[in-house]
């Protein structure tokens, strides 16, 4: 498989789905185009999609953010219904999205680009952070984070 960025994770998920591009698109909450732009290693990932591929498919949250581990969660608990994966690990999507939210905020505050794996790394970095504590996400704390990498 060897070493893939962000779009070639997404789009290698996307292509190991046997099932219709419509049917795809509307369990991850896209629409068709978004599926297809994706497909082809295009687009930048929403915390939506990402909730889909590994709610409904069991695609590995960590491995679609950051390329580590593997592409399948390792950790499936039982036998899941087709299309309905159950793991140990569970997404906290609010969090993710309040990440995912914070991050785009701080780099349009201080216009700032990053290139879409850079973006990704530093989402799974202070998702891997705050995901088994109760603080809340901070602009100070995103903001040191994407001090270090911009």
């Amino acid at each position: 498989m060897g070493i893939m960025n962000l779009a070639e994770r997404i789009a290698f998920a996307l292509n190991q789905i046997n099932e219709n591009q419509d049917v795809v698109a509307s369990k991850l909450g896209l629409n068709k185009n978004t599926i297809s732009k994706y497909k082809k290693g295009k687009g930048d990932l929403k915390g939506v999609a990402l909730e889909g591929l590994s709610i409904h498919y069991g695609f590995s949250p960590i491995w679609l953010l950051t390329g580590r581990g593997t592409p399948q969660s390792q950790e499936e608990i039982g036998d899941a219904e087709p299309g309905k994966a159950r793991h140990a690990f569970q997404l906290q999507v609010d969090l993710l999205q309040r990440i995912i939210k914070a991050v785009e905020n701080g780099l349009d505050e201080r216009d700032l680009y990053l290139e879409p794996d850079k973006k990704a790394e530093v989402v799974a970095l202070l998702y891997e952070m705050y995901a088994d504590t109760e603080k809340e996400v901070t602009e100070k704390t995103v903001t040191r984070y994407l001090k270090l990498v911009a």
